[in-house]
């Protein structure tokens, strides 16, 4: 039986499969962007390795959601905050890359701010309840969000982000809003922050459920068109893709959180450094994975792999 992994960028995708008898096979065939699956099963024929029922595990790395926010290509987002916090996202951090740099322009949020939306709504830091949101102030909302889905085709419509202030600490606020946005506009990708990232610091928090919403039409696209290919195919063996933090996540629900997978790619290659390394005796290496679009640089240490809560696509973003 064979167990492949895949890494699709935005110019090349490479297949490597290893046998349980110890063969190995390796495949490249160019990028699709306009559908990245494609080449993933593009390279999956070349040996015919579906049709032979000869899987049962494929894992795949992908730089798509890393080059939709490089590039700016994901989805508009319409953002949604407490009320009188709607410039968090363009406030930032208020520091700078350099001191004394007047040219310096910071970067831009992937949210206009226009589309920034309040609503009135307060939990304090310890989680306690100073005004909870009203079915009042819920139909307000909808009215805006509709008055803002009027600027958009219904081709390209908007994805919504919701980050409400402390709902790390209890989120009945933000969930209440969650659950009624869904009701009130199933057809629309929805990301909140006690769900995608329930940490302290409102920015970030902000920040990284709205690089969710971005580009969680892109991600769902390519999850959904690998799975359905592979159902197809008869599969029935374990499909998944690489993780941030290079985990697993089951092919099937990987759509939920995509900016999970903003560095599947930089993962893959610093697990890959850290065994490469260790199999000639070195407990450093430096890993450089050069794509098309993007490089992704990896430190490993000691013989381990460090982590880090915090990673910026741009500076301060």
């Amino acid at each position: 039986m064979w167990s492949i992994g895949v890494d699709t960028g935005g110019t090349f995708t490479d297949l490597v499969a290893i046998n349980t008898d110890g063969s190995i096979k390796r495949i490249k065939v160019p990028s699709t962007p306009s559908d990245p699956a494609s080449a993933v099963f593009e390279a999956l024929s070349r040996e015919n390795f579906l049709e032979e029922s000869s899987v049962d595990n494929i894992v795949i790395g992908t730089t798509i959601a890393t080059n939709a926010l490089l590039q700016r290509k994901g989805a508009k987002t319409l953002f949604i905050t407490t009320k009188g916090f709607e410039d968090i996202l363009f406030i930032q951090r208020i520091d700078r890359k350099g001191l004394y740099d007047l040219q310096w322009v910071k970067p831009k949020p992937y949210v206009e701010r226009k589309h920034c939306i309040g609503v009135e709504e307060r939990i304090l830091s310890d989680g306690s309840i100073l005004k909870e949101i009203t079915t009042e102030e819920l139909k307000k909302l909808e009215k805006v969000v509709k008055e803002k889905l009027n600027e958009f085709d219904k081709e390209n419509l908007p994805t919504i982000a919701i980050s409400l202030l402390f709902s790390y600490v209890n989120n009945k606020n933000e969930k209440k809003v969650t659950d009624f946005l869904i009701s009130k506009f199933p057809n629309l990708d929805i990301s909140a922050s006690y769900d995608v990232a329930p940490i302290w610091r409102e920015y970030e928090r902000g920040n990284t459920t709205t690089m969710d919403a971005y580009v969680k039409p892109i991600v769902s696209k390519f999850s959904k068109s690998l799975n359905d290919g592979l159902e197809e195919k008869n599969f029935s063996g374990r499909a998944s893709l690489m993780k941030s933090n290079g985990g697993q996540v089951p092919l099937n629900i990987s759509a939920k959180r995509p900016v999970e997978m903003v560095l599947s790619g930089l993962a893959s290659g610093i697990i890959s450094g850290a065994y490469y390394s260790k199999s000639v005796g070195s407990k450093k290496a430096v890993t450089l994975d050069m794509g098309g679009t993007s490089a992704d640089v990896g430190v490993v240490l000691d013989g381990e792999t460090t982590f880090s809560g915090l990673f910026e696509v741009e500076w301060g973003l």
